[in-house]
């Protein structure tokens, strides 16, 4: 996986890098706006990680950018400010997801990985795992040909499941992903899901 680390505090960039890196994500670093406005133009990133004040110019603006380029890739927005106008502004530039500085190490990881896997499946696509057959739009999983009844949540929790479907997916990340900040309640529901998915 590549990200894209669009962040001026070479210190605070230093150790994302080193955060992801130790997860086995590789990162490119503009230290200003306009070196990410070019670098995020190039097709190669899982997902871009922008900080919102940005010298030369502002987060906001190259996301902006990138939009009207019809770049899609998934854009995670970095603030120092936890108010709803940074917010509202930050989701109509276009960005996917906004996270607040300071927080959690392990929640950037979460973040980052769940932005490419809703990449990963975009909604005209379908997808092929064994003999399950998925489709987003209109929702649909056949198993060898038979057409599935599952709740909403239960499509989720198996969509998410097939798009890694060539690597073990942890339990804390589906309850990180599904229920936020994961609780003894939200931990057996999870389980109960899987056990029906499984039969």
């Amino acid at each position: 996986m590549n990200v894209l680390l669009a962040e001026a505090d070479t210190l605070f960039a230093s150790d994302v890098v080193r955060l992801l890196n130790h997860h086995g994500i590789r990162v490119d670093i503009a230290a200003n706006g306009s070196d990410a406005l070019q670098m995020g133009r190039r097709d190669i990133y899982s997902c871009s990680v922008v900080n919102h004040q940005l010298p030369v110019i502002r987060g906001l603006t190259v996301i902006r950018n990138w939009r009207e380029l019809g770049q899609h890739v998934p854009v995670l927005l970095l603030s120092d400010h936890d108010d709803w106008d940074d917010k509202s502004s930050g989701f109509e530039a276009g960005a996917d997801d906004y996270l607040v500085k300071p927080f959690r190490p392990e929640e950037l990881v979460f973040r980052i990985k769940a932005l490419s896997r809703r990449a990963r499946l975009q909604p005209s696509e379908s997808m092929i795992c064994g003999n399950l057959a998925l489709s987003r739009f209109p929702e649909s999983i056949k198993l060898d040909g038979r057409e599935l009844t599952l709740t909403t949540f239960e499509f989720r929790v198996l969509s998410r499941l097939v798009v890694d479907a060539e690597c073990p997916v942890p339990k804390q990340n589906l309850l990180e992903e599904f229920y936020g900040k994961h609780s003894s309640a939200a931990s057996n529901a999870l389980e109960v899901i899987i056990g029906r998915l499984r039969r």
